[in-house]
């Protein structure tokens, strides 16, 4: 039988128990995205320092009303004790490497529920759960399933994966993507997710590589190799993020591959972080609102026909004969090859369309996996509608429905600083599509600043390991009104600043790892205060014997 109780594995899990419960009991304020503090100071920022140049008002009023509704926003988060978190995790032959811990750190047994698999492990660990644990539950079988077929959320979900995230034989990535599909993590919870660094050959570089080609800003450690030796536990080191493999001078994937296949390590490093943090906050949404008709229908249009010929003309390369008839002047905004003009705008669609191979590769698998409908839609379905928000109000109209075309001016109209001026940034009509659709798309959003990331290596193979915390934030999406009382509700100035607040503090926290989720929608810009900066991502702390 296998064993797992090698020294720094079991080091690796008290870190990562201790760390995870720590962030949703003793630290949990923290890990809140919608901060009091951060919010109190915005309100005092907007009605103190900012509008009261364009407006008049009681200020007293306005701002009494603010502090109440932080509180409300602060009461939308329970505290939790480490006895009444619910844990998922996957146990192996050898369930007491995490209970021993776990119940150490006074999780209760009864919240505890355990899972494997592999028919050999599952009856090793039942036998041993029989002699010391009875009250343990094991679910012989996969989590993915699991979720699908009950309405169990977790406070902490540990995948512990023995393969890499690259792998096609029950894709840790389809795990990964149950979790958010099936909402099973709680609104303020922790995701843990350990894999095995993949082999650097020609077949992974090429799939790391078509990842990361189109988007804008990615981890330096995808080009940039690192030397672990230069490592120092006592100081906190911040990952670098800089702006997009073409601009670094990568022409193809082909070339990008080449420099990946040499530094596998940290592109896999990049990735294992950079994919879970899209699911969450972008796709997984898109793809449940895509899958409920009546939810489609309040932000999209519901004629196929137009929908597709839209896409179509987004992903069209006849713009090369557009370009060379008009002598590269357009009469009006066009949508045209958009995909590929503003390739940068479309990371995820580029990526899939880019999966090309043989049979048997990587690629070619996840093309399958990517492109396949589940309910009637698949992920590229979602990836192509969330891809196409910033261009909904100009070419691609005929995405949206009737309904968010009336109600999205009619806020713009009453927004003070529609033309700019005031605050940071312009608030764009896409930010209020995106409120609208995760409003009832339910994503998960990544505390940044309150994530952790380890790697150790294990017997013969290097692990990496993502501590993600996620909040839904909830306190601000259930105090929207529907799509239909955007205009009533919005057009009241101190609605629209406190929803504004919210999608303020929501896009700093993601402004480096996922820069197209709300983007534009600083209130305050960094530097202008010493409260208003982007979180920064920690780079992976090296666990040593």
């Amino acid at each position: 039988m296998n064993t797992y109780k090698q020294t720094i594995k079991q080091k690796s899990r008290l870190n990562i128990w201790e760390t995870a419960i720590a962030r949703l009991t003793t630290q949990a304020e923290s890990s809140r995205i919608l901060e009091s503090n951060y919010l109190t100071n915005l309100i005092d920022f907007c009605w103190k320092d900012t509008l009261n140049q364009v407006d008049i008002y009681d200020e007293s009023i306005v701002l009494r009303n603010g502090y109440n509704w932080v509180q409300k926003i602060s009461d939308s988060y329970k505290p939790k004790a480490a006895s009444e978190l619910k844990i998922a995790f996957f146990c192996g032959p050898e369930p007491e490497n995490d209970l021993d811990i776990l119940l150490s750190l006074d999780v209760r047994i009864e919240n505890i529920w355990a899972f494997e698999i592999d028919n050999n492990s599952y009856n090793t660990a039942l036998q041993k759960a029989k002699e010391s644990y009875p009250k343990l539950k094991i679910f012989p079988g996969s989590i993915g399933e699991f979720f699908k077929t009950t309405h169990h959320t977790f406070d902490i979900i540990y995948l512990d994966f023995t393969s890499s995230l690259l792998t096609k034989k029950s894709p840790p990535l389809g795990v990964i993507n149950s979790v958010f599909d099936n909402q099973a993590l709680s609104d303020l919870g922790v995701l843990i997710v350990n894999s095995c660094e993949p082999d650097a050959n020609e077949d992974n570089a090429t799939f790391l590589a078509s990842y990361f080609m189109n988007h804008e800003i990615i981890e330096s450690s995808v080009i940039n190799k690192t030397n672990d030796d230069d490592y120092d536990d006592n100081y906190d080191y911040f990952s670098l993020f800089i702006e997009s493999p073409t601009s670094q001078g990568y022409d193809d994937i082909k070339s990008l591959a080449k420099v990946i296949k040499t530094n596998i390590s940290g592109a896999y490093s990049a990735f294992s972080t950079s994919y879970v943090m899209h699911y969450a906050s972008m796709i997984s949404p898109t793809l449940r609102f895509l899958q409920n008709n009546s939810l489609k229908r309040q932000l999209f249009n519901d004629k196929k026909a137009e929908v597709t010929a839209t896409f179509a003309e987004i992903g069209s390369t006849d713009f090369f004969k557009t370009l060379i008839s008009t002598d590269g002047e357009a009469s009006s905004p066009s949508i045209l090859g958009n995909r590929f003009l503003d390739n940068e705008s479309y990371p995820f669609w580029n990526f899939i369309d880019s999966l090309n191979g043989s049979g048997t590769s990587i690629s070619s698998y996840f093309k399958s996996f990517f492109t396949t409908s589940k309910e009637g839609v698949s992920i590229l379905n979602a990836v192509q509608f969330r891809e196409s928000f910033h261009s909904m109000f100009t070419g691609a109209r005929k995405l949206l429905s009737q309904r968010m075309l009336n109600a999205i001016p009619q806020i713009i109209k009453a927004i003070p600083d529609a033309r700019g001026g005031l605050f940071c940034d312009r608030p764009l009509p896409r930010l209020w599509l995106e409120v609208a659709l995760n409003q009832l798309g339910a994503p998960y959003h990544v505390n940044v600043k309150m994530h952790k990331r380890w790697k150790y290596k294990a017997k013969t193979r290097t692990m990496h390991t993502d501590l993600f915390v996620f909040d839904r934030c909830r306190g601000f999406y259930d105090s929207m009104p529907m799509i239909d009382q955007y205009e009533t509700i919005l057009t009241n100035i101190e609605e629209q600043i406190f929803a504004r607040c919210c999608i303020d503090i929501i896009g700093k926290q993601c402004r480096w790892p996922t820069p197209k989720l709300y983007f534009g929608s600083n209130l305050i810009g960094i530097n202008e205060s010493d409260w208003s900066e982007f979180a920064e991502l920690r780079e992976r702390e090296i666990i040593k014997e």
